[in-house]
């Protein structure tokens, strides 16, 4: 633990008493600017940390959820495929173009799979 800091408290009880009224006014007790400038850039820096802190885990949470939502959509999209190659053999469709179509669309489904195991590491650290 560190040493405190008393005479940085007792100015800025007697800057306080002064800017209250409730100090005399002598030339002894001087009014000290770097006693205010530490208070001030003190409070300031921890201000900022805790602003820092806050945004940094707001957006963990938010990407957290960008990747769920990536990775429901890719799942609703290996449903949509399941069911085009189950109603593959239909009485008006082309097969040939139909087939296409699926794998197609499987291979831009494998590209997004490829462009989501990239954030495979901070699904496992979230989850």
């Amino acid at each position: 633990m560190g040493r405190f800091d008393w005479q940085l408290t007792i100015k800025m009880n007697i800057s306080l008493l002064r800017l209250v009224g409730l100090w005399p006014n002598d030339d002894v007790y001087k009014m000290n600017f770097y006693t205010l400038y530490a208070t001030i850039s003190t409070n300031i820096f921890i201000s900022a940390h805790i602003v820092s802190t806050c945004l940094l885990a707001l957006g963990d949470c938010n990407i957290d959820m960008l990747v769920s939502a990536l990775m429901m959509f890719l799942g609703a999209q290996c449903d949509i495929l399941c069911d085009d190659l189950k109603n593959l053999g239909s009485v008006f469709s082309d097969f040939n173009k139909e087939i296409k179509r699926c794998v197609r669309h499987h291979k831009e489904i494998l590209r997004s799979k490829i462009l989501s195991e990239t954030s495979s590491d901070s699904l496992l650290n979230s989850f």
